[in-house]
């Protein structure tokens, strides 16, 4: 179940980290300026550039994500088969989601990046 790049926890306490980018507007999320005196300004949102989109496209698909883990492990505990179909169909829908996500942003990995 491990791709190499850390187990699955850490995979998804990376997405939790990025979510948080969101939730609190860090600088990494948005900006960050150095002065030529060495000060470092903060800039802060939100934005509507291509990289603010990116990382807002990148919490809503998580978010669903998330929410599709949950409401999996309740349609196996309580089997209910036509909830198992609409599940599998927002699924399907956001897998076409995330295609046109990488087709636009591409699919690097933020945290293999120590610059990004």
């Amino acid at each position: 179940m491990d791709s190499g790049d850390g187990t699955v926890a850490e995979r998804e306490y990376q997405v939790y980290v990025q979510l948080c980018w969101m939730k609190h507007s860090l600088p990494k999320m948005q900006d960050m300026r150095v002065e030529s005196d060495g000060k470092v300004g903060l800039i802060f949102g939100p934005y509507s550039d291509e990289r603010s989109i990116n990382h807002a496209w990148f919490a809503m698909e998580h978010a669903g994500r998330l929410t599709e883990m949950i409401m999996g492990l309740l349609v196996a505990k309580f089997g209910d088969e036509e909830l198992a179909k609409t599940l599998n169909g927002l699924t399907q829908v956001r897998d076409t989601l995330r295609q046109s996500a990488i087709a636009r942003f591409g699919d690097a990995n933020p945290f293999l990046d120590p610059t990004a």
